[in-house]
């Protein structure tokens, strides 16, 4: 048998070191976690897409007595672009999250399912985008330069082809 070693690259920076644009796209989903519906978890979840033409959608999550019928930030965001621009490729996506409960000191990053529609979405359209995570609480962002830092080996069109 053969070990092979993986690396994983992210960066992480202060708010107040970023680009205007993602400035902005923080704000968006920022603004998102006030109308996060979590009854259940009090984790709420806000996430924000730049698309190409610098137009911002945004998302949050969604929460269901029956937890298999919740719906993440980063997917609602994802599917809510991909319905006004299908083809159109992604600049950057912030998530961000807050927990009612406690004080949260690092970001959280995205779930397995998530991840593997964020890869989607950078396979359908060819570019790499970055993914920006903070918590509400905390000046520190995390950025990973691609969906392949976020979730390597990931399930795509080229095993289905």
């Amino acid at each position: 048998m053969e070990k092979h070693l993986l690396d994983i690259v992210y960066y992480s920076t202060l708010v107040s070191q970023l680009d205007q644009d993602i400035v902005r796209l923080m704000q968006a989903a920022e603004k998102q976690l006030d109308m996060s519906y979590s009854p259940y978890s009090q984790f709420q979840v806000g996430a924000a897409i730049l698309m190409e033409n610098d137009e911002i959608f945004a998302g949050c999550n969604q929460e269901n007595a029956s937890y298999p019928l919740c719906l993440c930030a980063e997917r609602v965001a994802l599917y809510n672009a991909g319905s006004k621009y299908p083809n159109m490729p992604i600049q950057a996506m912030f998530l961000t999250v807050r927990n009612k409960k406690k004080k949260l000191v690092k970001p959280a990053s995205p779930c397995g399912a998530c991840r593997q529609v964020i890869s989607e979405f950078a396979d359908k359209s060819g570019k790499a985008f970055k993914i920006y995570i903070n918590t509400f609480d905390s000046d520190q962002v995390i950025m990973f330069p691609n969906a392949d830092s976020l979730l390597p080996f990931s399930f795509n069109k080229e095993f289905l082809s």
